[in-house]
This record gives structure tokens, sequence and C-alpha cells, in this order.
């Protein structure tokens, strides 16, 4: 890769590592969810020139602003099911002898995970705040309903 020349004279310092096609596969590894230490190992950079990158060209900054937010969404989706409780089917596979044959059966077994109290009270405490507050008493630790409200509004 060649340096151009700034006003007829040669450019100085060093050549920057972040041509196009590094841009290029650093967006891509941290579309896959890559960290920025994973990919500056992976590619032989630098942390400073990975946040150099992030800078300076906004699709570099823009795949690993994507993939936070893709990542954000899936764990509270993750936490509102288990506060809900979710059904799903589990695959088995069974196997019987029959003489000399083997035969695999696959069985479906419908499950359900019931809810989870510890999920729900974080869930509310983070969605809900003024409803479902935490505060210390003397005899320990009370969850505030702020029930007087809930009533009003019926």
């Amino acid at each position: 890769m060649g340096r151009t020349k700034v006003n007829g004279t040669r450019p100085r310092g060093r050549p920057t590592k972040l041509d196009p096609r590094m841009r290029k596969r650093i967006a891509a590894l941290a579309r896959r969810g890559l960290t920025q230490k994973a990919i500056g190992k992976l590619l032989k950079l630098s942390h400073s020139t990975i946040i150099e990158a992030k800078r300076r060209y906004p699709k570099v900054c823009m795949a690993f602003e994507e993939t936070l937010n893709t990542g954000v969404a899936d764990v509270e989706d993750a936490l509102f099911k288990r506060a809900v409780g979710y059904n799903f089917v589990e695959r088995r596979e069974e196997v019987e002898q029959d003489g000399q044959y083997k035969k695999v059966r696959t069985a479906k077994i419908k499950r359900h995970v019931p809810p989870d109290v510890s999920a729900q009270k974080f869930y509310l405490r983070n969605r809900a705040k003024d409803e479902w507050e935490e505060s210390e008493g003397e005899s320990g630790t009370v969850v505030n309903l702020h029930l007087d409200k809930r009533i009003a509004k019926l």
C-alpha cells in the first residue's frame, strides 16, 4: 500500500494500520460479537488502534454499537421469559435393541419452566422503580409495593 504525499512532501509518521480492508475486518468481527480485546489479539492490533478506529470511522463504531444493542435485547428477552415462565419441546433420542438391529426413536417431550421469583423481582425493580423499590427496615429488607397507588387506580 502506497502513501500519498501532502503538499509535495513525504508524509510524517508511521503508515496507518487502519486501511479500508482492515476497517472492514474489524467491523465484521465486531458484528459477530467479538470484544475489542479479542479483535485486537486476532488482528495483531493494539487496544488504542481499535479505539482510534471507532473514533475515526463511523461504520466501525456502528458495528460495535449494533452488537451491544443486540446483546442487551437478547438478555432482556431471556430475563422476561424467565420471569413469566415458558414452554419448550425437548427432543430425546432413545435407542432400542431389537435382536441384532438397533432402533433409534426420537421422543418429543413438552416441558414447562415455571416463573422465577428472583427474575421477577429484578425485572420489576428495574422497569417499575417507583412501585417496586426496596428499602432497609428495622427487621431487614422491605419491599415497598405502594399498594395505596394501585388501590387508588381501581
